[in-house]
């Protein structure tokens, strides 16, 4: 047996070696050798500026750049490619946009439906700056004439009269998606202003992001401002009812919405969602300067807490800035009183409310959990104009 073995080492060591070494590699694959394992699928990396066209240039016009990525992303989203990794990258730049048609109607900049798993990454918030051209109507006008109407009556909703702002980003119906540094401009002091559209003010679309049916949203490091309407608006009806253990994760974090028209947060419809470090400030303030006014609608808040055909739940405000506004800083209402509560849940803590109207609570006043006075710890700060004092609590729960 050894001399059997000692003719079988030697037989081997007589073999050529690149037989020797096309057998192990033969064998390595058929075993599946770590040398060969698969790594996890690459990331699909575009570029707004190499990919899809656009200059950043401050003076060139960029919204079809803009609408080619949308296009691109969501076609994606509709084939098995679709669930994987994706990079948006937006270099450093001015990206000029807003194109509005003759009947007044100006397109989103970017419109994401079923979008899964992706990344829109732009450098900074003070070096990536979306701005909205001057120049653009936003209220109603005389659809013949092209120009402002101011109808007689109160409540003016002619969609034909109807100038529409158009929102800068939309998230409709995704998951896991991040957006993080960038300057969304909506340039309204440069705005033309027409008349009241809507039940108060000019009720139109004219906001930074809008969120719709969508989970795992996150938002960082963004500055939101000079919007015809809102900052931000989350209007989802995922949940089925107000105590859905389903969460969204809507996370808006180390952010600002400051000067907006209407108000710098909105959330009309959610069921999950935190805003950390952030400022909703100084709503209702910014000056148009063909009128010489500020542009202002109801309730011109910090933020917003109104379901519109749904709930919201589950809502936490943590060292936030709410400042100014002309408005209440933060509002919970809803539109009848004689329906079910459907808000639920909202925490704010460890944040400044300031300004003339701290906060409305409307009819959801009843809904407190915590009385206000005879608080010890300073969670959260409220403080009016003209020497008013300021209130400390724990924790403002509505």
């Amino acid at each position: 047996m050894r001399a059997l073995q000692m003719k079988t080492n030697g037989a081997a060591r007589a073999l050529p070696w690149r037989i020797l070494l096309g057998g192990w590699l033969s064998l390595s694959l058929l075993l599946g050798s770590p040398a060969h394992a698969q790594g996890p699928p690459a990331v699909l990396r575009k570029d707004l500026k190499r990919d899809f066209g656009a200059r950043g240039d401050g003076k060139t016009n960029d919204q079809a750049a803009f609408a080619k990525a949308a296009a691109f992303f969501n076609q994606r989203a509709q084939t098995p490619a679709g669930t994987g990794a994706a990079v948006l990258a937006i270099p450093p730049g001015t990206y000029l946009v807003g194109q509005q048609d003759a009947a007044g109607n100006t397109p989103d900049v970017l419109r994401l439906v079923n979008c899964r798993n992706l990344t829109i990454a732009g450098a900074d918030s003070a070096t990536t700056e979306i701005r909205y051209a001057a120049g653009l109507r936003y209220g109603a006008f005389d659809p013949k004439t092209q120009r402002p109407y101011e109808a007689p009556a109160a409540t003016f909703t002619d969609p034909n009269y109807a100038a529409r702002g158009g929102t800068c980003l939309v998230l409709q119906g995704c998951d896991n998606v991040a957006v993080s540094g960038l300057n969304l401009n909506g340039n309204s002091p440069k705005l033309l202003i027409g008349g009241h559209w809507g039940d108060t003010g000019i009720q139109l679309p004219a906001d930074g992001i809008f969120v719709s049916d969508s989970r795992r949203v996150s938002l960082r490091r963004l500055a939101l401002h000079h919007f015809g309407r809102d900052g931000i608006q989350v209007l989802n009806h995922l949940a089925k009812r107000l105590d859905d253990p389903q969460r969204e994760a809507i996370l808006l974090e180390n952010s600002t919405c400051t000067y907006n028209g209407r108000q710098g947060l909105s959330l009309t419809g959610v069921n999950g969602f935190r805003a950390v470090n952030c400022s909703f400030s100084h709503t209702g303030r910014a000056v148009v300067a063909a009128t010489g006014k500020a542009l202002t609608s109801s309730p011109g808040a910090g933020i917003d807490l109104e379901p519109e055909g749904g709930f919201v739940a589950n809502v936490s405000l943590e060292n936030c800035r709410i400042v100014d506004n002309a408005g209440a800083g933060l509002v919970s209402d809803r539109g009848n009183d004689s329906q079910p509560n459907t808000t639920k849940n909202v925490a704010v803590t460890g944040s400044l409310i300031w300004g003339h109207q701290l906060v409305d609570l409307g009819d959801a006043a009843r809904f407190f959990i915590h009385k206000l006075p005879h608080l010890r710890r300073v969670c959260a700060r409220l403080q009016g104009h003209h020497g008013g004092r300021s209130h400390a609590l724990c924790g403002l729960h509505v």
